[in-house]
């Protein structure tokens, strides 16, 4: 027993003492495992963090779930055989996230909560091209925000160009932040575009996070090790 315990603090200071010495490895939400098509997708647990996703026609956070889209599903973002371009279908896989599921009829955009901060935030946005609404010039904007879509603190931009982007295109964007850290982020279009999707949500977790984590395993378990000790007459 004492030795389990001794274990679990010991275990604690070295997570926080990895915290602190060394950057936190990316964590990565990619949708291909527990997840079937049209399922409503809201909160998301990870390894370090729970990350919550929703959609809607404002900028400052969402009003219903994201949904999982199957690629090439003529039900959910595409329409029939659709695809992700061939130079990131492998990146992709078969399932991704969708702002709808009677599709592609409706356009919102996308938002992103983390129940812990992390430091940086990084996402693949699909099929957000000319035809269908947007035109050359047309933005989609991932900003990030230090609070709950109030304080913005840092953003990425892709700018649809005069060339028409194939069907089905992958457009990486990431913001990663010096000192700051992100507790939301969104994801909103200048003009409106059905049937776009998201993957390969990608964050670095705070380094103050994983410390705070460290200590409270090693507060737990010099804890237990006091209320085992036998009381001296």
């Amino acid at each position: 027993m004492k030795l389990g315990l001794r274990k679990l603090a010991y275990a604690g200071v070295a997570m926080t003492a990895i915290a602190v010495a060394q950057p936190a490895t990316a964590e990565i939400i990619d949708f291909e495992s527990g997840f079937a098509a049209l399922d409503p997708v809201g909160a998301v647990v990870t390894a370090t963090n729970t990350v919550t996703f929703s959609v809607g026609p404002g900028t400052t956070g969402g009003v219903g779930p994201a949904f999982i889209a199957d690629v090439g599903g003529p039900t959910t973002a595409f329409v029939p055989h659709d695809t992700p371009e061939a130079g990131a279908a492998g990146r992709i896989g078969e399932f991704f996230l969708t702002d709808e599921t009677a599709g592609p009829s409706a356009a919102l955009n996308y938002f992103i909560e983390f129940a812990d901060p992390v430091a940086s935030l990084g996402l693949d946005l699909i099929d957000f091209r000319r035809d269908g609404g947007p035109s050359a010039g047309d933005t989609a904007t991932l900003t990030v925000y230090s609070d709950s879509f109030s304080t913005a603190v840092g953003f990425d931009i892709f700018t649809i160009p005069l060339t028409n982007p194939v069907d089905g295109n992958v457009e990486r964007l990431m913001v990663s932040l010096g000192g700051k850290v992100i507790k939301s982020a969104s994801i909103v279009f200048s003009t409106p575009d059905v049937g776009t999707g998201i993957d390969n949500i990608t964050f670095v977790p705070e380094p103050a996070t994983l410390a705070l984590l460290g200590i409270g395993l090693a507060g737990i378990g010099a804890g237990r090790r006091r209320r085992a000790r036998p009381a001296r007459g």
